[in-house]
């Protein structure tokens, strides 16, 4: 079977997991013939995330798990029933291969490539339980500053479902070690439908879980990515011994 994420292991003794759903372009060989081309899905990965999370692992010593695939393959961050799963059209564009698919390829997507990712995320959660510790998921996005003709002011989103007081803590951490324009529940609000990922795991093991949404244009270089990762992680580290 084909893997369907990228793990890297922690080599600290931090429990924490990082992960990030939107951060691959790619598609299996099997699905390209059919119209998930990599070379035509510059919209289908999160731009700078995948980087940003791999920094911020390598920073911080913890656990890291991203998606191999597209989200045009099978969205990650969404729930098996949501409609949205599997999307027919990203903005104005329509995903063709995507608009009558059968029910045995869902299923097939979701067997191969859904289940897997989710699965190793519990797995990480059950581990870090079973010796007595605390877990604590964080979820890492880029936004684009322009989506529909409004613009999105602030360089950082921390999405709160539940956790809402470690969110508050993170973000005084962050303001504190320089990142100013930092807004809660934004671009998306996770007290409503987005933010499964972090959803999910509250709701089967009961864990502080965070979704965070970059500006994409303060991610762009690998440089910018370094810094913002600087932050992050000093800004992880602090809150981690405070809880």
């Amino acid at each position: 079977m084909i893997e369907a994420f990228e793990y890297i292991e922690s080599v600290k003794d931090i429990s924490l997991l990082l992960t990030c759903e939107h951060a691959s372009q790619d598609t299996p060989r099997e699905y390209r013939s059919g119209g998930l081309n990599p070379d035509r899905m510059r919209e289908s990965n999160d731009e700078g995330a995948a980087e940003l999370t791999r920094a911020v692992a390598v920073k911080t010593g913890c656990a890291a798990i991203l998606a191999r695939w597209s989200r045009f393959l099978i969205d990650l961050n969404r729930s098996p029933a949501d409609d949205e799963l599997i999307l027919e059209r990203r903005m104005k564009t329509k995903i063709y291969c995507n608009l009558f698919i059968s029910e045995e390829d869902r299923q097939k997507r979701l067997n191969d490539y859904y289940y897997p990712y989710h699965h190793q995320i519990h797995r990480w959660i059950s581990g870090q339980l079973v010796q007595g510790k605390t877990p604590k998921l964080i979820s890492i996005h880029s936004f684009k500053p322009y989506m529909e003709e409004q613009f999105r002011d602030f360089d950082m989103g921390i999405m709160w479902s539940e956790s809402e007081e470690w969110a508050a803590a993170l973000r005084d951490a962050l303001v504190r070690y320089g990142l100013k324009k930092i807004v809660f529940n934004k671009p998306y609000d996770a007290r409503r439908k987005a933010g499964y990922i972090i959803k999910s795991v509250q709701k089967k093991f009961k864990i502080d879980a965070l979704l965070l949404e970059f500006n994409a244009d303060k991610i762009s270089y690998p440089w910018e990515i370094q810094g913002v990762a600087e932050v992050l992680s000093k800004a992880l580290e602090e809150i981690l011994v405070d809880s």
